[in-house]
């Protein structure tokens, strides 16, 4: 005859443990044998990690910000690289001519301040606001 054992989450152990209480969760049909093992044995170390302890809206909200920051760096990186293929490293020191490259440029730029300041756009690119203009 097989058994099978059922497998309890650890953080019940560690409940029953700390409340002594046999009756806490009687709904759950945890034997009783089990539940005064569990009271009575001291409780093992368990490695973790702090991120685990959080609440399921605290990594929601952490997970919505990563996910702002990372749209953030790559709208930052995609205008950074269009720009450097338009004037090479050195953009301080360069003047677009071709006016439709200038209105390419300007209308990036725009997008990307639908998800990023102006004033930051700029300081990633070394330009400043006065010789940015629309």
């Amino acid at each position: 005859m097989n058994h099978t054992y059922k497998k309890h989450d650890h953080r019940l152990k560690i409940l029953f443990h700390q409340s002594k209480n046999p009756d806490l969760f009687s709904n759950l049909n945890i034997p009783k044998s089990t539940i005064r093992t569990w009271i009575k044995k001291p409780l093992s170390n368990i490695v973790t990690h702090p991120s685990l302890d959080k609440l399921e809206n605290e990594l929601v909200a952490e997970n919505s910000n990563l996910r702002k920051k990372l749209l953030e760096n790559n709208t930052l990186s995609t205008l950074t690289l269009f720009t450097f293929r338009l004037f090479g490293l050195q953009i301080q020191f360069r003047k677009l001519k071709d006016l439709e490259t200038k209105r390419t440029l300007i209308s990036k730029i725009k997008k990307s301040m639908q998800i990023i300041p102006l004033n930051d756009i700029l300081e990633t690119l070394s330009l400043s606001p006065q010789r940015f203009k629309f």
